[in-house]
């Protein structure tokens, strides 16, 4: 019951900001994933992300780190920088 599945709808620029939002009809459930383009650490390793993360879900709000999709598909290339 974890999986939620969400349409896919194009982000909205705000500033440096892309805001992807959804609703999923039968569920009611709803998203919200903020990407700003600044580098972000995890705290648990050296490895520096391009990107931060904020997710809410439902009224729960997540904090984290990402990279964009074609350098996690490409197996070699490095994830992060290493301070």
């Amino acid at each position: 019951d974890r999986t939620k599945f969400f349409t896919y709808q194009p982000p909205v620029q705000e500033d440096s900001l892309k805001i992807y939002t959804g609703v999923n009809q039968d569920s009611g459930d709803n998203i919200r994933i903020v990407v700003e383009n600044k580098p972000c650490g995890d705290g648990m390793s050296d490895i520096k992300y391009r990107m931060r993360i904020n997710l809410t879900i439902n009224g729960r709000e997540l904090h984290g780190c990402g990279i964009p999709y074609d350098a996690a598909r490409d197996t070699s290339r490095s994830v992060g920088n290493k301070k």
